[in-house]
């Protein structure tokens, strides 16, 4: 995993208990991220507004060494504050589109539940 942008100190995130596998692992899992702000699942919405302005990579493209991106398996609209979120603490894959004036966040894996798949925000608590 890469180093984290962001390291959280409360079991709480965005006042959503982090789930005991992220507090035992040591990061935020997907499914308390989600949480933290307004997601709508909407598979087509790129392909829908493709002759809607511009959607424009803002946050955690990156190519690989071959020169490829990574798959994205499902795209959800996020508000303003979860775009904010995303940007500023992790490497998320997140789009905008200046016309719609709307952010969707692109998600690159598929196939676990959110509760088991880690974020790269680190939490570490103080147990003293």
């Amino acid at each position: 995993m890469k180093e984290p942008r962001y390291i959280h100190h409360s079991e709480y995130f965005y006042g959503n208990k982090i789930s005991d596998y992220g507090l035992q692992n040591g990061y935020v899992d997907y499914a308390t991220l989600a949480k933290s702000f307004d997601a709508v699942l909407n598979n087509n919405i790129i392909e829908m507004t493709s002759n809607i302005g511009y959607w424009e990579p803002v946050n955690g493209f990156e190519e690989d060494e071959d020169g490829n991106l990574k798959e994205i398996f499902q795209f959800y609209i996020i508000s303003d504050a979860g775009a904010q979120i995303l940007m500023e603490l992790t490497n998320e894959l997140v789009m905008y589109n200046n016309i719609l004036d709307m952010y969707c966040w692109c998600i690159d894996h598929w196939g676990s539940s959110w509760s088991i798949v880690l974020t790269e925000i680190r939490v570490e608590l103080n147990n003293t």
